[in-house]
């Protein structure tokens, strides 16, 4: 089967593996997010939630989660997992790498301010 094959359907795969309770958002960027992915391109996502948790044990949670989804997939995924006054602080600050993410990446879920949350850009790779 195909990358292309393999990867269709993979943003409701992930949402669904990542979409914790506290999560608000996650967020899709770098080359997948601007739909210049090849074949050897990783899925890079910021997820950010809601969490007293600290840094590195998040990354774990999250990398934890995703193991077997990015195995299933056939591609790497780098994640970020911040929460809300951290992504916050980061925008105001002009991190380069969030700031960017925050602009031109795509939101595959959001939280609604009603609680539920929701797939926001079906897939297209």
């Amino acid at each position: 089967m195909s990358q292309r094959g393999l990867l269709e359907g993979w943003e409701e795969r992930l949402v669904t593996v990542l979409a914790w309770p506290d999560v608000e958002r996650i967020l899709l960027f770098g080359s997948r997010a601007r739909g210049e992915a090849d074949a050897f391109s990783d899925l890079d996502l910021i997820i950010v939630r809601r969490t007293s948790a600290r840094f590195l044990e998040r990354l774990g949670e999250a990398y934890q989660r995703l193991a077997e989804a990015a195995l299933r997939l056939g591609v790497d995924v780098d994640v970020l997992v911040y929460t809300p006054a951290e992504y916050r602080r980061l925008l105001a600050e002009g991190n380069p790498l969030v700031t960017q993410a925050h602009w031109e990446g795509r939101v595959l879920y959001e939280k609604s301010a009603t609680g539920g949350g929701a797939l926001v850009s079906p897939g297209c790779l």
